[in-house]
């Protein structure tokens, strides 16, 4: 059972403190340019075991719109004790959210709002859990967990934790957005393949079309050239169609 216990105000605890800060300082400058959610969020629940020297860790980013889905769950810890489905952040879980302030549990067995807590998960008495906030809206949490012979979380774990999510949340916010970037741009890319398609049929048609009235005309008769303008008459009113949607898309008319 580990008893390292130490305040922000003591030497050890400063000591610490400073150690953390620098280290988180590190870590945020690396979480902003890593283009992956996924590996940033393993990242900062990696980070958050080891600053808090904790035997379990956890990060989870709710999904947009709800306080209580969950998107994306990462976590350090042994797999077999882990819920193999998404939580739900209720219960202690959804302390740090609704509150928007850290949320430090002695022992969870001894608490009321325990039933938050997923029925697959690792045998935890101490939990501390941080809000990770952007702007106005909470992104998600940082927690941390401890077994039933574990220690107790202190103060300074808590400062650092709350550190690391503030940088968290930068870096999701980052991320995510790039995310929503690259996208768009797919999405813009595969709008234009379509468009290029729906184009080549009616060109074909009209091509086609002016090509036999050159070569062709004076063995056709009246009615076939009627038929045959129409048709290319046809196909032009098409690729305009196509033309003006496109440029209405593109907020150019």
């Amino acid at each position: 059972m580990s008893e390292r216990f130490s305040q922000p105000g003591d030497a050890i605890g400063g000591q610490r403190h400073l150690e953390g800060l620098e280290r988180v300082g590190m870590l945020a400058r690396q979480l902003l340019e890593e283009p992956s959610v996924e590996v940033l969020l393993q990242r900062v629940a990696d980070e958050a075991r080891a600053l808090a020297d904790a035997a379990f860790s956890a990060v989870l980013v709710l999904r947009t719109g709800s306080e209580t889905e969950v998107q994306h769950f990462f976590y350090n810890g042994p797999r077999d004790v882990f819920p193999s489905r998404l939580p739900r952040a209720v219960g202690l879980l959804a302390v740090p959210i609704k509150t928007r302030a850290p949320a430090r549990v002695p022992d969870i067995r001894n608490d009321p709002q325990a039933v938050g807590i997923p029925v697959e998960h690792p045998p935890i008495a101490a939990l501390l859990a941080v809000p990770v906030i952007a702007a106005d809206r909470v992104l998600g949490e940082v927690a941390v967990a401890e077994p039933p012979e574990g220690r107790q979380f202190d103060e300074l774990d808590e400062l650092l934790l709350c550190e690391l999510a503030a940088h968290a949340a930068t870096a999701i916010s980052v991320a995510i957005t790039r995310r929503a970037a690259q996208q768009a741009e797919e999405l813009r890319a595969a709008m234009r393949e379509v468009a290029l398609h729906n184009l080549r049929t009616p060109l074909s048609v009209a091509e086609s079309g002016f090509d036999l009235l050159r070569h062709h005309s004076e063995r056709m008769s009246v009615e076939e050239r009627e038929r045959l303008h129409s048709t290319v008459e046809g196909a032009h009113r098409r690729i305009r169609e196509l033309a003006e949607g496109a440029l209405v898309d593109q907020g150019e008319l």
